[in-house]
């Protein structure tokens, strides 16, 4: 069943099982080494989190982190440890599991640099919990990490009028999924829809491992774009992007002797639109959140577009 317990190999030495029981044990490791580190039970899975949460060196947490190369379908880990002699390191592991109940959803475990192999230095937790500093690390994990990971589009309008012959995109946000590839989103807007009007208003994901580009598009706010096209053409990806997934879709119809529709949501975003699914976006691929719109008559002018995507640091 699903578990966040780890087993951990220095090099080519024999993997030992870390975690749970074991987690105040930790493990020795060689300077300079790549250590491996491996789920025990990959068995409903979805996603797993593993970073360094606390040291001794005044290392840059973000910075080491960003060392560690994360197989999310074979839940296999490769990090580079430092040079550093008697540096030690608390890691946490934390997995996102399709299993309501998962066996263990996050484990804390040590990993020790020591020139002698047998020296180990002092950490302060005893038996199977970490104590007063796992209490410490508890609050740590829920607390953001140093870059929120952040894109922002604040009350914007699109500079022509867009939505005639089919979805146009309008504006779009896109990040790189640094942490759990989860995201929390917003979206709103205005458009100047006439009497009978059908609007449809679309939020829509791609991801690649290439940074996108695109046309017709200006930057603006946050890591966001918004259209510049003309009328009914929109943003276009020129390189980047794919896996083109709809999240939601709402079509709004404008009554009779009326003008005007408002549309908002808000959500998680993953890359899955299955239900009861969650499937996050691979770690240092770029997501775009795109706002769509379309209308069943004639291109329509946008204004007061708002739309935030922020990444969870854990799911």
């Amino acid at each position: 069943m699903a578990s966040a317990l780890v087993t951990v190999q220095d090099g080519s030495a024999v993997a030992v099982a870390i975690g749970g029981a074991n987690q105040s044990a930790g493990i020795n490791v060689t300077q300079g080494n790549t250590v491996t580190v491996a789920l025990t039970d990959i068995t409903g899975v979805t996603g797993w989190q593993l970073r360094s949460v606390l040291n001794n060196q005044g290392i840059n947490d973000l910075a080491f982190n960003a060392n560690i190369a994360i197989n999310q379908s074979t839940g296999v880990a490769t990090i580079t440890m430092p040079s550093t002699e008697y540096a030690y390191f608390v890691f946490q592991s934390e997995i996102i599991s399709a299993t309501i109940n998962p066996t263990v959803r996050q484990c804390f475990f040590g990993v020790y640099i020591s020139a002698q192999g047998s020296y180990r230095v002092t950490f302060p937790a005893t038996g199977s919990t970490l104590g007063a500093l796992g209490t410490l690390m508890q609050a740590a994990a829920q607390m953001p990490v140093g870059d929120p990971n952040l894109a922002l589009l604040t009350n914007v309008s699109p500079t022509n009028a867009q939505g005639a012959g089919g979805p146009t995109c309008v504006a779009l946000l896109t990040l790189v999924s640094k942490y759990s590839g989860v995201f929390d989103f917003t979206v709103s807007g205005l458009s100047a829809a006439a009497a009978a009007d059908v609007s449809t208003w679309s939020i829509i994901t791609q991801t690649g491992l290439v940074a996108p580009t695109y046309t017709g598009a200006t930057a603006s706010g946050v890591s966001g774009q918004l259209s510049t096209g003309a009328a009914g053409t929109g943003i276009a990806l020129a390189t980047g992007g794919g896996g083109l997934l709809t999240q939601t879709a709402q079509s709004i119809t404008v009554g009779t002797g009326a003008t005007g529709d408002r549309f908002s949501t808000a959500g998680m975003l993953h890359n899955s639109v299955t239900a009861g699914v969650i499937t996050p976006f691979a770690r240092g691929s770029s997501v775009v959140l795109q706002l769509s719109y379309t209308n069943t008559v004639a291109s329509r002018a946008l204004s007061g577009l708002c739309m935030s995507l922020r990444e969870r640091a854990f799911a």
